[in-house]
């Protein structure tokens, strides 16, 4: 996968095309590749930071024993 984002000699018939050409195969609805959303610019409305949190909190941290998303992230830098 990475191989062909980058492109070249060496990525494969798809990593050897035009760079628009290995975004849409890349970012294609019905390719086999795994897409978890739609392609958007990566701009939020609101603070970029609180954004980042709640994403974490929402589809990375594991649940606290209660069920919630564990509320200390970010963790403070040791």
């Amino acid at each position: 996968m990475v191989a062909v984002c980058r492109g070249g000699p060496d990525s494969g018939p798809i990593g050897r095309l035009a760079p628009r050409a290995r975004f849409h195969a890349l970012t294609a609805t019905r390719s086999a590749v795994i897409q978890m959303s739609p392609v958007h610019t990566g701009q939020c409305a609101g603070d970029p930071a609180e954004t980042l949190r709640h994403l974490m909190q929402r589809m990375v941290l594991p649940l606290a024993p209660g069920g919630a998303a564990e509320p200390d992230w970010p963790r403070p830098a040791r």
